[in-house]
């Protein structure tokens, strides 16, 4: 019996109980339909956050800082500053920096200034962060690709950029004439405005600045007499020259709410403790010398180990996205194992049912079965005929499994993006079905079909044809 031979007999004892088969297919559908569309829910998931990254050129960014002393008294600034002193860490100066850009593939070095504000704008406020930005940083995301107006042309410019996040705090809104205000953004408060009223508009911030005198004194002053704080604002008015898009979907560390010019930010009156550079030099305009953080950016994510290792030879400390990388990947993989897991036990469950269907199907068959034998079958071929009959099952099963999982993928998306739209926020791929789960499900449900089908064959095969035609 050639081979071609066992797949048409195989056929045809399919077709000849047809319900049976369709019920014991339909679990291997609902197995694999289940298994691709959780996987690929995993995959999309890991995707998404993957190309944010990757898009913003974040896993190219190092941070570097001074490292930490251990002080065990901080009750005095003069304690705190003695144990720096002691500590003898290098400083993050304009040297400091030199040596960081002279470092081979270093595409990009600047000092880190951020700190919290008040803004004013069409006489809304809310509270946000400023941070500088060089104009080197125009050539980067997410600075490359603005909404609308321009990047900064000098580090000195009394201009802002701001993000379409802090219109949203400002309950204001970028008029389209192709969709008016929600009858839900008009009950919030919400206001329109124009991109052309926008660009060009001023913006007022308020900044806090420490009483030097009071705090150098007693920096613990505001706990012990918090209706006295030792603090006074600052106003600042710049004119804003362009807009950001910012990512809707994930809230990533390039999302810019405003920013504003280098040389700009460093003469702003404020207070950050952002680092213990900033409880050092209480008071400071932000043309210090010294600054609490660095910001590096390297060539190539290639290069991001090999500069972290030159900047922690010099004494600092530095942190990289690229560093969670494999956290990230290791937390999406057993992700990706557990709800495949619960898609494996469908199909386990189909299992059964093939192996069911098979043995019933000899025992329906003994006669035929022992006719078989008597006649020269061996038990090869007869084991053959019924891993067929499994082959079958599986690759039809596979077929259509990846096929309903396709199609529960799509209606998920649109489901989950509907809410989505109605949230304001923007459209979201949750899942990824790429070729080598395609093929990795149809293998799957094959070979769990055909190890389903290896008892039920071998049972058939050690039947003695003597008791089979006997058999009623």
């Amino acid at each position: 019996m050639t081979l071609f031979d066992a797949m048409d007999l195989a056929a045809t004892n399919l077709k000849q109980a047809k319900l049976r088969t369709l019920l014991t297919t339909l679990g291997v559908i609902i197995g694999i339909g289940a298994l691709v569309s959780m996987v690929a829910f995993g995959l999309g998931m890991q995707k998404n956050v993957s190309e944010v990254f990757y898009k913003n050129d974040l896993f190219t960014s190092i941070y570097v800082s001074l490292p930490i002393p251990e002080m065990e008294d901080l009750g005095q600034m003069s304690t705190l500053k003695q144990k720096h002193a002691q500590y003898n860490a290098p400083a993050l100066n304009d040297s400091t920096l030199r040596a960081f850009r002279a470092l081979p593939n270093v595409a990009l070095v600047h000092r880190q200034i951020e700190f919290p504000v008040k803004v004013v704008l069409m006489d809304r406020s809310t509270k946000t962060s400023l941070e500088a930005a060089p104009l080197e940083m125009g050539q980067y995301p997410p600075y490359k690709k603005m909404k609308a107006g321009r990047f900064f042309l000098s580090d000195s410019e009394r201009t802002a950029i701001i993000g379409t996040d802090l219109l949203k705090k400002l309950k204001l809104k970028i008029s389209d004439k192709k969709q008016t205000l929600s009858l839900e953004d008009s009950i919030r408060g919400f206001k329109t405005i124009s991109l052309e009223k926008l660009v060009g508009d001023s913006i007022t911030l308020y900044s806090s600045v420490p009483d030097v005198g009071r705090v150098m004194s007693n920096p613990f002053l505001f706990m012990q007499q918090p209706d006295k704080l030792p603090f006074h604002e600052s106003r600042t008015v710049l004119r804003i020259i362009g807009l950001l898009e910012n990512d809707e979907t994930f809230k990533h560390q390039n999302k810019v709410d405003l920013a504003v010019p280098m040389r700009t930010a460093e003469s702003i009156p404020h207070l950050g403790f952002s680092s213990i550079q900033d409880l050092m030099q209480l008071g400071s305009a932000g043309g210090s010398q010294n600054s609490g953080s660095v910001y590096v950016r390297t060539s190539h994510v290639n290069h991001v180990k090999e500069t972290e290792e030159a900047i922690e030879a010099m004494g600092f400390r530095t942190f990289a996205i690229l560093d969670q990388l494999e956290e990230m990947k290791t937390g999406f993989l057993i992700m990706d194992t557990a709800l495949g897991a619960i898609g494996t036990i469908a199909l386990v469950v189909a299992a059964l049912g093939i192996i069911n269907t098979l043995m019933m199907s000899i025992l329906e068959r003994t006669r035929e079965i022992g006719i078989m034998k008597s006649i020269g079958g061996s038990d090869w071929e007869v084991q053959t005929i019924f891993l067929m009959e499994a082959g079958f099952i599986g690759v039809t099963g596979g077929v259509l499994g990846v096929g309903l999982g396709w199609v529960v993928t799509v209606i998920a998306n649109a489901v989950a993006n509907h809410y989505f739209a109605n949230q304001g926020l923007g459209h979201v791929n949750f899942f990824f079905i790429p070729f080598w789960l395609i093929a990795a499900a149809l293998g799957f449900s094959i070979c769990v079909s055909i190890a389903a089908g290896l008892y039920p064959a071998n049972h058939a095969a050690r039947i003695n044809p003597v008791d089979a035609l006997r058999h009623e």
